[in-house]
Parts: C-alpha cells; structure tokens; sequence
C-alpha cells in the first residue's frame, strides 16, 4: 500500500510548526480504520492546541500584534476543524463496532 503524507507548515516571525499526518495503516483490510484515524486528527489537534497556546503567552505582552492575533484565530479555526473530525470518525468508529 502506497503510504500519503500530508504536511502543513505555519510560519510565524521565523519560528514555524509542523503538521504532519501519514495515512498508512489506517486501511484495513480494505476497510478504514476510523479508530486509527480519528486518533491520528485528535493527536494532530493537540498539537495545534499546544502552539496556540505558546501564542496567546506571546500575544498579552504584545497587544498591538495585529497579525499574531489574526494568526491565533487562523490556528484556532484550523485545531476545531482536526478535532471535530476527530469526534466524528471516533463516532463512526463506536457506530460501526457496536453495529448500530
């Protein structure tokens, strides 16, 4: 099986953060293992959630940082849309294992 990375870098004033996610392993048996999966955003989540909050540190002492704040909001967006897929494939999993 062909293994897909995907990597997004957000730079910030010469400091940068990595995400990276592999979707290897989370076919299995020709069928997705949404458990893995969800595992994988939730982790990816946490993070983000993690360097949001080395900003929001940076940003009250520096209140005039127009850009620092837009780019928390931008990250904040970002981390809710990995963990609420997250929710969903954890939700999809539970609905196929327990057959409902």
């Amino acid at each position: 099986m062909q293994d897909n990375f995907v990597i997004v870098i957000l730079y910030y004033k010469e400091k940068s953060i990595f995400l990276c996610g592999s979707t290897r392993n989370v076919l299995k048996g020709g069928n997705m293992d949404y458990k893995e999966l969800s595992e994988k955003y939730f982790l990816e989540s946490n993070v983000l959630n993690n360097y949001i909050r080395n900003l929001k540190k940076l940003s009250k002492n520096s209140t005039d940082d127009l850009e620092l704040h837009y780019r928390i909001q931008t990250l904040y967006t970002i981390y809710l849309e990995l963990k609420h897929t997250g929710e969903y494939l954890y939700h999809k999993y539970e609905v196929i294992k327990n057959g409902k």
